[in-house]
């Protein structure tokens, strides 16, 4: 087996690990730390996703960007799962962003959409729809207008659909490995 395929099934694992322990430790926690399990999801996610060679998302020579796009809704939870995860994502520096300007996103790996951009949200896909930056949200019906991986609540657990038009449409490619645990996916 070839050392990439071994890692795949890692990270495979690592993401059902996460996915269990956190939803079954988030059944039994309090409404606060739900973004902190989020914040767990936009680390795994950013295992099972690729972008396209030759961008700037690819480059070995430019940070890994995280950007949380209007109100933040992690605080300091976003940087602290994650920083205390992982250095690098993906070879990278990993480097965290919080603004409501689009021009601010463009070198972006990641942009999480959050729910205080209700008004804005058609807006802001049709300014990364076609860039190679993976778009996050938590807010019902953003998978339905263009976000490519909505974390929805289903009682008390943190579950995900994914827009794989989108993500297509990027040239973004979701691993099936993520998408075998997706409760929706938009083709």
């Amino acid at each position: 087996m070839k050392r990439k395929e071994i890692l795949n099934i890692l990270r495979f694992w690592i993401l059902l690990f996460v996915i269990i322990f956190y939803n079954n430790q988030y059944s039994y926690s309090q409404k606060a730390d739900e973004y902190e399990l989020k914040a767990a999801y936009i680390l795994n996610f950013s295992y099972f996703a690729e972008w396209p060679k030759n961008t700037v998302q690819s480059s070995k020579n430019t940070p890994f960007i995280i950007t949380v796009f209007g109100k933040n809704p992690f605080k300091k939870k976003l940087e602290n799962i994650i920083k205390k995860k992982r250095k690098e994502l993906k070879g990278k520096t990993i480097i965290f962003k919080y603004t409501d300007k689009l021009e601010n996103v463009s070198n972006s790996n990641i942009i999480f959409i959050a729910s205080s951009e209700k008004l804005n949200i058609s807006k802001i896909i049709a300014y990364v729809r076609g860039k190679p930056i993976l778009t996050i949200s938590d807010t019902e019906g953003y998978d339905n207008k263009g976000v490519m991986i909505n974390m929805v609540k289903k009682g008390s657990k943190v579950k995900f659909n994914v827009n794989l038009k989108e993500a297509y449409n990027s040239k973004i490619h979701i691993s099936s490995r993520l998408l075998v645990n997706a409760m929706k996916i938009i083709k």
